[in-house]
């Protein structure tokens, strides 16, 4: 679970990191923006309704009808800006989870690569020490003769 958490904030950097605050800033306001857009095509809805209330209690006037669809016609344009706003806002958070996958691709490359010299100065000291063991049990079976 904390390696989900880790890609969804943008990777092990989390709030060290300044890339992954713009990015994480960048999407949190796309999101605010998709969110206002959907109060505002609500907010015309109710208006358009309240409209065709009063235009139908009108007899329905000509100016009121003009009126319901001018804001009919303001709201389908929102409502499709608005899909896009959406459908860039989920483009934006796809690669956002690419970029911090990378991100942890890349820490964990780098950290293997630091394993993986670790493991070979080891291995070199552990064969130092086997060799002058060696030495040293040379050196005591030739004084014993």
């Amino acid at each position: 679970m904390s390696w989900l958490l880790r890609l969804l904030t943008f990777g092990g950097g989390g709030a060290r990191d300044p890339s992954a605050r713009t990015l994480e800033a960048a999407y949190q306001r796309q999101s605010a923006a998709l969110q206002d857009a959907r109060r505002t095509v609500v907010e015309m809805l109710g208006a358009e309704k309240q409209l065709s209330a009063a235009a139908e209690t009108l007899a329905r006037s000509g100016w009121m009808n003009e009126r319901i669809a001018t804001l009919r016609a303001q709201r389908f344009a929102l409502e499709s800006a608005s899909e896009k706003l959406r459908l860039r806002v989920e483009l934006f958070r796809t690669e956002k989870l690419a970029v911090g996958t990378q991100y942890i691709a890349a820490g964990a490359s780098s950290r293997s690569g630091e394993t993986l010299a670790a493991l070979a100065r080891e291995a070199a000291e552990i064969t130092q020490v086997v060799e002058r063991a060696k030495e040293t049990l040379a050196e005591i079976e030739s004084e014993s003769r």
